[in-house]
């Protein structure tokens, strides 16, 4: 997997609708928080919200605050990767003998989360 883009990111909170009359957007209104690197667009989190008489296809983010929630959390992964990093060192630090059970755990869980944010595939035994 490449790597990816470092932090900061920064916000922009766009709330205007993304669709215009096309078939993919029919029957919902569309939202979108955009998240970038200086100028460079890295994604965009969207919502799809169900027009009148369009009560069908997955659950949805409802609301601009989740939406919001949800974007912001995207936004914070390159400092949880970096703080996550930061934690495994740490506990991978403490001698073998001198590890609690909640030392290894922690170890396991960090080095799970980062193997998952890195691409690599994490097996769950």
């Amino acid at each position: 997997m490449g790597k990816f883009t470092p932090g900061p990111w920064n916000f922009h909170e766009d709330l205007n609708p993304l669709c215009g009359p096309s078939t993919i957007c029919e029957g919902f209104s569309t939202r979108s928080v955009t998240f970038a690197k200086g100028e460079k667009i890295l994604g965009e989190v969207s919502m799809l919200q169900r027009k009148p008489g369009h009560e069908f296809g997955f659950p949805r983010v409802e609301s601009e605050e989740e939406l919001i929630a949800n974007a912001r959390l995207v936004l914070s992964a390159p400092d949880l990767h970096e703080a996550l990093s930061k934690i495994e060192y740490l506990l991978d630090s403490i001698p073998v003998g001198r590890r609690l059970p909640l030392d290894y755990y922690l170890l396991q869980t960090a080095r799970a989360a980062l193997a998952k944010a890195n691409g690599e595939v994490v097996s769950n035994g």
